[in-house]
C-alpha cells in the first residue's frame, strides 16, 4: 500500500524527469539592441557556420532563439559592415547592446552568458593602441611578453572550463601574432623609416610564435598572417621581380623556418 512518503518521492521523481525532459528542449534566446542601425541594412547571426537573418523592431531591438547546438560555439553579430564577436553556449542566453553611435560606438553583455562574451571581446585583456607600434623594437617586444604573460595569468583564473579557456587560448594567441607580423610595416610608416626590417633575433622570435599557434594553422586569420609575414621577409631580396624565383625563395623559407624537425627514432 502506498504510503505519503513514497507518494512524495514518485512525485518528486517524476518532476525531476519532467524538468530534465524540458530542459534538453529548452532553447535559450539572445536579446539584440542595435543603436544606430539602418532599416535598409540585414542584420545577421552567425553560429559555427550557419547564417540567420534578424529582423529589427522599429528601435532596432529583436530576440533570437538558439537552435540546437553540440556546445560551445563561436559565433558573431553582423549589421552591415559591423562585426561583433559572440560566444554561445547551448544552454546559456545573454542579452547584447550594441551603439554604432559615433559618439558611443562599442558594445555591452548582460544575463547568464555575459561574462564569457566579454572576455571573448578583449574586456580583460591589456589593451593594446596602434601608438604602440611607434615603440622601438626591444621595447614592442618587451611589451608582447609581458601582456601575453597577463593575458595567460587571466585565462588561468577561469578555472577548469578546459573548451572555454582553449577557445580563448587561441583566439589571444592569434591576435598577438597579428601585431608581430603587422609591427615592421606599422613601425616604418609611424617612424618615417620606410626601409625599417626588424632584427634577427625579432624575425627569429616571429617565426617560433608562428610554431606555437600552430594549433590556429587551419584559420583563415593564420594563414593569411604567414603569407605577409613571409612577403616582409623576402620583399628586399628581388630586385627586378622575378616571379619564378620570388616562388623559390618562398617555398625555401617556408620550408627552412616553419617546419617543425624531424625526431630521432
Amino acid at each position: 500500500m502506498w504510503t505519503f512518503r513514497m507518494l512524495r518521492i514518485v512525485f518528486f521523481i517524476w518532476c525531476g524527469l519532467l524538468l530534465g525532459a524540458c530542459r534538453s528542449e529548452m532553447h535559450p534566446e539572445i536579446y539584440v539592441r542595435i543603436a544606430g542601425a539602418k532599416k535598409d541594412i540585414p542584420t545577421t547571426l552567425c553560429i559555427g557556420g550557419r547564417e540567420f537573418s534578424i529582423t529589427l523592431d522599429s528601435v532596432g531591438s529583436a530576440v533570437f532563439v538558439l537552435p540546437a547546438l553540440p556546445g560551445l560555439s563561436e559565433g558573431e553579430l553582423r549589421h552591415g559592415v559591423y562585426r561583433l564577436p559572440l560566444l554561445i553556449e547551448p544552454d546559456r542566453g545573454f542579452e547584447v547592446y550594441m551603439s554604432l553611435l559615433p559618439d558611443d560606438f562599442g558594445a555591452e553583455f548582460t544575463g547568464a552568458g555575459a561574462l564569457k562574451n566579454e572576455i571573448w571581446n578583449g574586456k580583460y585583456f591589456r589593451s593594446f593602441t596602434d601608438s604602440l607600434y611607434g615603440l622601438e623594437e626591444e621595447a614592442f617586444l618587451a611589451f608582447t611578453k609581458e601582456s601575453r604573460e597577463a593575458d595567460r595569468r587571466m585565462l588561468d583564473s577561469l578555472g577548469k572550463n578546459e573548451s572555454f579557456t582553449a577557445l580563448m587560448e587561441k583566439k589571444a594567441g592569434l591576435s598577438v601574432l597579428e601585431r608581430l607580423v603587422r609591427y615592421p610595416e606599422r613601425h616604418a610608416g609611424m617612424t618615417g623609416k620606410p626601409d625599417f626590417l626588424p632584427s634577427e633575433s625579432y624575425r627569429s622570435y616571429v617565426e617560433e610564435y608562428f610554431k606555437e599557434q600552430e594549433m590556429a594553422s587551419k584559420q583563415e586569420t593564420y594563414r593569411q598572417l604567414l603569407t605577409e609575414w613571409t612577403d616582409m621577409c623576402i620583399a628586399r631580396k628581388l630586385p627586378g621581380g622575378d616571379s619564378f624565383r620570388e616562388f623559390l625563395i618562398r617555398i625555401g623559407y617556408a620550408d627552412t623556418s616553419f617546419q617543425q624537425p624531424v625526431e630521432q627514432q
